[in-house]
């Protein structure tokens, strides 16, 4: 049978790819959010025979309870004093004029030690003294940093020292005490 090129034949019609598509497209990212939130929630979450029970929540995994912490810093940290040098008050008059702060960036028996936390500060921009004092019969050597005439300068001062990674400890004294 002979064909005819002439005549242009039907030929099946062919299904819309772009409907099909997005429902796969939706139908998966669908289940993939489901499939996240399933996980995630076991992730988070992974003990959930005891979910609802306090006390066994708070057992460890071989079934034996674990015992409270002992806090016996709180009850000792009130009877610890603190000695405090000439000079040093803590005690608010009223008068804020009369006081002003300085931060302590360190206590050492030895004087280098404190020679060298002193020339920290300095690299550090802060003005920087050391102090001897007796403290029943030995003497420390304290680094001070100040005076700061208010919270604000001190504060920064003590991030400054925080991000060096220097301890210190704010200190209010009177005026006139550091003119020793």
């Amino acid at each position: 049978m002979t064909q005819d090129y002439a005549k242009k034949s039907k030929t099946p019609a062919q299904p819309e790819r772009g409907s099909s598509g997005w429902r796969l497209f939706v139908t998966g990212f669908l289940s993939g959010v489901l499939v996240t939130i399933l996980l995630g929630s076991w992730w988070l979450n992974p003990d959930t025979d005891s979910a609802g029970d306090p006390a066994a929540a708070s057992s460890n995994s071989s079934g034996q309870r674990t015992e409270p912490l002992d806090l016996e810093f709180f009850e000792i940290f009130p009877s610890i004093e603190v000695p405090k040098g000439e000079g040093y008050g803590t005690a608010d008059d009223g008068n804020s004029a009369a006081y002003h702060w300085i931060i302590q960036a360190g206590s050492f028996r030895e004087p280098e030690l404190a020679d060298q936390r002193r020339g920290e500060l300095i690299l550090l921009g802060m003005d920087a003294t050391v102090k001897s004092v007796q403290i029943d019969g030995t003497s420390w050597h304290r680094v001070e940093a100040g005076p700061f005439e208010n919270s604000l300068l001190r504060n920064r001062a003590q991030d400054k020292l925080a991000e060096a990674g220097i301890e210190s400890k704010p200190i209010r004294i009177k005026a006139d005490a550091d003119s020793d």
